[in-house]
């Protein structure tokens, strides 16, 4: 009997450590259950609770978890609908966690069809989180717009797909570049016949490589003709003999003008002499009068045997006449002399 308990004892040993492992094993299991679920947090942390209102509830349900910006921060403590405002959400959050005031609402869903509620922080324009200052407070009440993965995708996916869009726009756009270069480039290098251009077509590098080709071909004809080439000559010829010519007529017009010239200045000089010689001439002439008034005046005076001519008007008269008729010429002579000193002798050639 004593041999059969302690045969037994190994086995009842192995039994108990067995039954004691799968109760350690169970036990951490609802730990991690109760952590799950939020329930542990519960126990662990003190909460404070507020209202999101959303369109449509997407999935969560009581107790699915509450993130913030993926950390786990509470849980929803209970859905409800509200015919006025939608879906209310009774958030627990832990009092350790500071939710930002504008903050936003997603819908998580995992593969294995548990859905959390996440809460995000929105991003600035330079893309960091821009938390606003005030922070939610318990029992407070937020009406949101809710959105999924897939919204999210969408919102991520959005801006590149517009640089996607402008980027295929200025393809098309080059593209439409390239392929009306392209027509204007087959425009230039088609085959196109001379009779098509006089007809009205547009010339094109081939029509113009064709008719330089025939301007050569001509003009090969035309070197290759020996009485063009005789005639060309000649017309070489009289072309130089003309030149000449034209050469020996300019070499005569040029002496000729050079003699004029000449001829021109000697006369300039001869008209200055002249000028010089009437100016004299005035001068003596002015003395002659001089002379003439002094003589008057004795005449009038009654002196020497002129002075008998007095007595007759007639004659004194005429004597008078006489002399303001000779000053007149003398002050004419005079201002023709001073025009010729500053405008010049006219001579014509």
């Amino acid at each position: 009997m004593s041999e059969n308990k302690l045969g037994n004892a190994p086995s009842t040993f192995f039994r108990d450590f067995l039954t004691g492992v799968t109760a350690l094993a169970g036990l951490l299991a609802l730990v991690f259950m109760l952590w799950r679920f939020g329930e542990l947090n519960k126990a662990l942390f003190t909460t404070y609770s507020f209202v999101v209102y959303v369109p449509e509830a997407g999935g969560v349900s009581d107790s699915s978890p509450v993130t913030l910006n993926g950390v786990g921060v509470g849980t929803v403590e209970k859905v409800s609908f509200d015919p006025a405002r939608g879906v209310k959400m009774l958030l627990s959050v832990r009092d350790d966690v500071s939710v930002p005031a504008n903050f936003t609402v997603y819908f998580d869903r995992s593969f294995v069809g548990q859905t959390s509620l996440r809460l995000g922080v929105p991003r600035g324009a330079d893309g960091r989180p821009a938390p606003s200052k005030d922070n939610v407070a318990a029992d407070s009440e937020h009406d949101r717009e809710a959105g999924d993965l897939f919204t999210t995708l969408q919102e991520m996916v959005q801006e590149p797909l517009s640089k996607l869009g402008k980027a295929a726009d200025g393809i098309d756009t080059l593209a439409k570049t390239y392929s009306s270069m392209g027509d204007q480039i087959n425009d230039m290098i088609e085959p196109r016949t001379l009779a098509q251009v006089d007809a009205g077509a547009a010339p094109n590098i081939r029509s113009t490589i064709a008719r330089v080709d025939r301007a050569i071909a001509n003009a090969d004809q035309w070197l290759s003709d020996d009485t063009i080439r005789a005639d060309v000559r000649e017309v070489v010829a009289r072309a130089k003999s003309f030149l000449d010519e034209a050469k020996a007529t300019a070499e005569s017009i040029k002496m000729a003008a050079e003699s004029a010239d000449a001829k021109i200045a000697d006369l300039a000089a001869q008209g200055k002499q002249t000028l010089a010689d009437a100016s004299r001439t005035l001068e003596k002439t002015g003395d002659a009068a001089a002379e003439i008034g002094a003589v008057a005046a004795g005449i009038n005076k009654g002196e020497g045997t002129a002075g008998m001519l007095v007595k007759n008007p007639d004659l004194y008269r005429s004597l008078n006449e006489t002399v303001q008729r000779l000053d007149q010429t003398l002050v004419e002579l005079k201002l023709l002399i001073q025009k010729y000193k500053e405008e010049g002798l006219p001579i014509k050639l």
